[in-house]
């Protein structure tokens, strides 16, 4: 890299009909250098998560475990001892969605596997999802993937 920048320098200061060209084309060596060095040292740095990146990892480990439980925003920031305003302002901080958009898109996931690979009734599959309402969950359903989970149960025919 030094040899390199010596050439940098020697071309800025020179007056040659090349030496722009030539400036540029050190430059670019140089970058280049910089950034396969960067991408190198990538791979072998290990970044400790924060204390609220693990505690995020956690509570989504929490919801994804336990989502046929009552997972009220209120319950899961007392979990962590936080009150909700904060909990819900890092949770989509680090997660990219709200805390009632990422249960109910869990849900709904868990909800079309299970309507796809099971014969369970519908009326089940809402209460293991954490429906306590199949026509809430009907209606929660549809909306999301555009038909009723009846519909959807056929695609797997």
């Amino acid at each position: 890299m030094k040899d390199i920048l010596d050439k940098i320098i020697t071309e800025y200061a020179a007056k040659s009909p090349f030496s722009d060209a030539l400036f540029q084309a050190y430059t670019t060596e140089l970058l280049v250098m910089l950034i396969q060095h960067l991408q190198a040292d990538k791979g072998t740095r290990i970044r400790t998560k924060t204390p609220t990146e693990q505690l995020i990892e956690s509570a989504t480990g929490y919801i994804q475990d336990n989502l046929q439980s009552n997972l009220t925003l209120s319950y899961v920031s007392d979990m962590y001892h936080l009150s909700q305003s904060y909990f819900s302002r890092i949770f989509k901080t680090y997660t990219g969605f709200g805390y009632n958009e990422y249960l109910k898109h869990l849900r709904i996931q868990k909800a079309a596997q299970l309507l796809l690979n099971t014969n369970m009734p519908i009326s089940e599959i809402a209460s293991q999802c954490g429906f306590s309402d199949s026509n809430y969950f009907s209606t929660v359903f549809k909306k999301d993937a555009g038909i009723s989970p009846i519909k959807y149960r056929m695609l797997r025919k």
